[in-house]
């Protein structure tokens, strides 16, 4: 049983802390959003509905998820928050101030249709 204990620990942690590489982003939003090449950074633990919240913000904003993991208030961490901050600011411009809050909405509201039978 400890076993087995350990083991999905170990799996939590690995699932968690298992953030897309990032190691080459220089977190630079103007860049990134003059190039058409937007990210949106996660970080802490994955939710249920992050598969959705992944889809639409591609499919409605060309807008690419990248997990961070578990380490919030890391340097790398707030690097993205300040990264995050500045693409809503001028994204929102475009497709409204609350478009982050939208989709994430949608995404819930999707995986709630999803467990339906």
């Amino acid at each position: 049983m400890m076993r087995a204990v350990l083991l999905i620990a170990g799996l939590t942690v690995a699932f968690c802390c298992a953030g897309t590489a990032v190691a080459e982003t220089n977190f630079n939003a103007p860049r990134d959003i003059a190039e058409n090449n937007v990210k949106y950074f996660i970080v802490g633990q994955p939710h249920a509905h992050d598969d959705f919240f992944t889809s639409i913000l591609k499919d409605k904003y060309n807008i690419t998820v990248m997990r961070l993991g578990c380490t919030p208030g890391s340097q790398e961490a707030e690097a993205a928050s300040t990264y995050n901050d500045e693409v809503v600011s001028v994204l929102g411009k475009k497709f409204g101030p609350d478009f982050i809050v939208e989709a994430e909405n949608e995404a819930k509201t999707r995986l709630k249709e999803s467990k339906k039978p």
